[in-house]
């Protein structure tokens, strides 16, 4: 089983450059030139990332152009990227700032936590590191100048995943009333039609069947403002109180008060991402996907926003 996997829409002009158990690279055409992405997972053992350093050298000499390395390093600059009572191996935060220097690199400002990396332990025994980046040449500035890097939530992971991201456009679709079923799961829907349906209307025949439709229909969008509200919105809540709870955990002493209030926050965030995960496969009426990890951002390009550019790296 590979432990890297790159997947792309059949509209964009990408194919497989470079392949190792350390890194994946995708040269993407389509542009006024190519440009390179190359998905890390570094490897543990220093000696063996010495050996990436070098392929990821040699690449870059081999494909002019614009250049992104981003994902897992497995390595940090200096102590300031470790929280931990372990010491730092000195001369594997050399070897990786030689191998940025070397080759002229820049590391993009990240929004979120800065740890990226946590072993989920409590009190002393916690470590955390940010092991987790976007790093590249002068020419992927140069030709996008709008790219932005940021982590998500902290879920289920001992990574924060990173979202790497260059807009172009953004197209809103008005969408008809439609039936989710995510409403099915909720203890009050079936209630909810018996008792609609059941109260009288002045029609016959089809018009009556007609016309108690419709007052099904407009009972589920109250009910679904009510119970549900927006989606979304509820996702944001939960990530923003994560997010809080996260960086409290890094700017303020460690403490396991902190860290039971982030595993609370992770329970609601769960049940939020699986709505919003459900609601927006349907609404791309995509089944093609089997429960594994999360594809919102998939499902969400699809259906609401068709010229979205996306990379999401997990």
């Amino acid at each position: 089983m590979p432990n890297i996997w790159a997947l792309w829409g059949s509209d964009l002009l990408a194919i497989v450059v470079y392949v190792s158990d350390q890194c994946i690279v995708l040269e993407i055409a389509g542009y006024q030139s190519p440009i390179y992405i190359a998905v890390v997972y570094a490897s543990n053992y220093y000696l063996k990332r010495r050996q990436l350093w070098a392929d990821l050298t040699h690449l870059q000499g081999c494909f002019q152009g614009p250049w992104i390395f981003i994902d897992d390093f497995n390595a940090v600059l200096g102590a300031h990227e470790k929280r931990g009572r372990r010491p730092l191996s000195n001369l594997s935060c050399t070897n990786f700032l030689n191998w940025t220097n070397s080759n002229i690199l820049h590391h993009l400002p990240t929004l979120g936590s800065f740890f990226t990396l946590t072993n989920g332990r409590f009190g002393e025994e916690n470590v955390a590191l940010r092991l987790d980046r976007a790093v590249c040449n002068e020419e992927w500035i140069n030709f996008w100048r709008n790219s932005a890097c940021t982590t998500l939530v902290w879920h289920q992971s001992d990574h924060n995943p990173l979202l790497l991201y260059v807009i172009l456009s953004f197209v809103q679709h008005a969408t008809p009333f439609k039936k989710f079923k995510m409403w099915t799961t909720h203890v009050d829907c079936h209630k909810l039609v018996l008792d609609t349906w059941s109260k009288g209307v002045r029609a016959h025949g089809m018009a009556m069947v007609q016309a108690k439709l419709r007052n099904v229909k407009n009972a589920f969008k109250v009910w679904n403002h009510t119970i549900f509200g927006d989606v979304d919105r509820q996702v944001k809540l939960v990530v923003d109180e994560v997010n809080k709870i996260q960086q409290l955990i890094d700017s303020q002493s460690f403490s396991d008060q902190l860290y039971r209030q982030d595993l609370e926050a992770q329970l609601l965030l769960t049940k939020a991402l699986n709505y919003q995960e459900q609601l927006w496969k349907e609404k791309a009426r995509d089944q093609n996907f089997v429960n594994g990890d999360r594809n919102t951002a998939y499902f969400h390009m699809v259906s609401v926003t068709p010229h979205f550019f996306l990379f999401n790296y997990f």
